[in-house]
């Protein structure tokens, strides 16, 4: 079994199976994996049809959910996977499994020990809830976008090459703003760096506010799956009210109102990104499942 490191090339090979296979998961688009590849260390190979991935976290080898058919197949593929970590005296671990994958896993290999991972579990919106914020439960973030709009000389644009410079000093502003000696930021600074370097190739779509003809906030994203955009980054100035919501609202309503559902990822267990994130009132949780021996 060889696998091959991921690189910019690799992307037609990963788009055509996340098309084909889709798994809502907010890691599976070439993009996601690629820009975070500092981070993810992957390595893949096609098994039977399957699209597997082995990934290495925190100092351990990980095999991701694999891509392809499904069904009584998918048995053959982790057989196949668990001996070869055996075989390399590796502990057999699986990160990010959709739900129904992993308890089918666990029915197969009841030796296997499973948890949520709550942590790195999407979220999941209207669309149309977070372009129109009606009702009660969203009043707080509409007088927060009427003020930002009422307040503020800004323009919204969509986030086109000739904006990526200003992009990155906002990135490594913000940066600053935050915290630069936090890892987790650092890293996530990285993705951002490498994403901007090939914004064309991976076709993405962005979007961005100018407030007095600065930019103070931008994001990007793509598409999941046929009824699903992924917004990979969001970044605002924390420091002008409800800006974020701004940048939220707009993009979604520029670039995705025909789309029903937005993922905008997951909480990284960070207790005020996860009180954000449940402020807007997800429609539905993509749960995700670590299971190991």
């Amino acid at each position: 079994m060889e696998f091959n490191r991921l690189t910019l090339e690799s992307k037609p090979l990963f788009d055509k199976y996340f098309k084909a296979y889709p798994l809502e998961i907010s890691e599976y688009t070439f993009t996601n994996l690629y820009m975070w590849d500092h981070y993810y260390n992957c390595a893949y190979t096609i098994i039977q049809d399957y699209l597997c991935l082995i990934a290495y976290i925190d100092q351990k080898h990980v095999f991701m959910p694999p891509v392809g058919p499904g069904g009584s197949s998918l048995k053959r593929i982790i057989s196949e996977v668990m001996d070869y970590f055996h075989e390399n005296h590796w502990p057999f671990i699986m990160y990010r499994v959709p739900e129904t994958m992993a308890k089918q896993i666990k029915e197969w290999y009841p030796g296997l020990n499973i948890q949520l991972d709550l942590d790195n579990s999407d979220y999941v919106y209207r669309t149309q809830d977070l372009i129109n914020l009606s009702g009660r439960k969203y009043h707080t973030k509409k007088n927060f976008l009427n003020r930002f709009i009422r307040e503020n000389n800004y323009e919204y644009k969509p986030l086109t090459s000739e904006y990526i410079p200003g992009c990155m000093e906002f990135a490594e502003k913000w940066l600053e703003i935050k915290d630069g000696r936090d890892s987790g930021l650092i890293h996530e600074y990285q993705a951002i760096k490498k994403a901007f370097q090939n914004y064309s190739y991976l076709e993405l779509k962005g979007g961005l506010i100018l407030i007095d003809n600065n930019i103070e906030a931008f994001t990007f994203g793509e598409m999941l799956t046929h009824e699903m955009a992924n917004v990979h980054i969001e970044k605002a100035n924390p420091n002008i009210p409800g800006l974020y919501v701004a940048i939220n609202q707009m993009f979604c309503a520029h670039e995705w109102k025909d789309v029903p559902y937005i993922n905008r990822e997951q909480d990284l267990g960070i207790p005020g990104l996860r009180k954000a994130k449940q402020s807007y009132h997800p429609v539905r949780m993509i749960y995700k499942y670590c299971l190991w021996e």
